[in-house]
């Protein structure tokens, strides 16, 4: 979530709400500032913004690079590019001098839908994801459609793995609408793809303002992620390559089969919800060992003593949470690799 969010399909709207601010800085990762930058008419700090510098040494890069400047508490600064980017810019304006203004301009369709949305900000410590972070509000939320142009298809479908989430957990109809909207391609300049990501984003816009701390409600947006995560952390271990979207597509799929197996969802639902999956072109296989995967997710950040507290689908649009064990979560994972291997 963010005080204000704009999408449209050019930078053109952007400079309006930077008008009477006096020290503008912006943030930019090193590949966008080669197709992006000279849109950015403002002082400049490029930064390589991958998993490995989303780390304490990039931010003090940043930190040091806003000294240099000479920036005040009245500095506003600008974070153009992915999710990582945003992450790590949205930590730094929110420490440096205790706090200064900032805004996104989110150039994936992942960071669009998910990384910009919500008020979360964090860096990487020993390898474990977002040790260190932040909530802090961006004073807004700049989208520009135009930058999914020069997306890869791999890159637009996990990012729409993240509307699917979204979906599936409050919105049946825009569920069946993005199916029909993504089964031939991700057309990201049609009137129908603005309308579900701007969907998306107030899903989970609307989900933050109601529980900004993650108390309650806001933990049904981690839908999927509980094993995709784990899915995650076994692909780095082994050097496989995967995205955070495809790790996720993978993980409702899983969660999707344990709400049947646990009687909450219906096999029909069962089979409408993996059949759009696999219709958008989701690839939904996992090879990792049950063992390997409980494992990881016995070391996420969010655990509980003896359990997870673990999104389950009552029906496609309907979703709950409740805290299961490892030891149940170790047998559905065992029997969706099972039918899955057996088809």
């Amino acid at each position: 979530m963010s005080k204000s969010f704009h999408i449209y399909d050019s930078f053109d709207q952007l400079f309006p709400l930077l008008e009477g601010k006096k020290e503008v800085m912006v943030l930019i990762d090193h590949g966008i500032k080669e197709l992006y930058g000279h849109h950015f008419p403002y002082p400049q700090i490029v930064v390589e913004s991958g998993e490995q510098h989303k780390n304490l040494a990039n931010v003090e890069k940043i930190a040091n690079a806003l000294l240099e400047m000479e920036c005040s508490r009245n500095a506003f600064l600008v974070c153009v590019g992915g999710g990582i980017l945003t992450d790590i810019g949205g930590f730094v304006a929110s420490i440096y001098k205790r706090g200064i203004k900032c805004g996104y301009v989110p150039t994936t369709l992942l960071a669009q839908v998910d990384a910009s949305t919500g008020g979360k900000t964090g860096v990487n410590l020993a390898g474990l994801k977002n040790i260190l972070g932040t909530f802090s509000l961006p004073e807004f939320t700049y989208i520009s459609t135009s930058t999914l142009k020069t997306l890869p298809p791999r890159e637009l479908l996990a990012g729409a793995a993240e509307m699917i989430k979204a979906f599936a957990i409050k919105d049946k109809e825009s569920f069946a609408k993005a199916e029909r909207c993504f089964r031939n391609g991700i057309d990201t300049s049609s009137p129908q793809f603005r309308e579900l990501l701007a969907t998306a984003i107030e899903i989970k816009a609307g989900v933050v303002e109601r529980d900004f701390r993650e108390s309650g409600e806001r933990k049904l947006l981690n839908f999927g992620h509980t094993i995709g995560h784990a899915i995650e952390k076994c692909a780095s271990a082994c050097g496989d390559s995967i995205l955070h979207g495809e790790a996720v597509a993978k993980g409702m799929y899983f969660a999707a089969h344990i709400s049947h197996q646990r009687g909450l969802l219906s096999e029909e639902e069962l089979k409408s919800f993996c059949s759009t999956l696999s219709t958008i072109g989701f690839d939904l296989g996992t090879t990792y060992p049950v063992e390997n995967l409980i494992e990881a997710i016995k070391n996420d950040k969010k655990r509980g003593e003896n359990g997870v507290d673990f999104v389950f689908l009552k029906e496609i649009g309907i979703s709950c949470v409740e805290m299961t064990s490892f030891d149940e979560l170790a047998k559905g994972i065992a029997n969706v690799l099972h039918q899955y291997n057996r088809l």
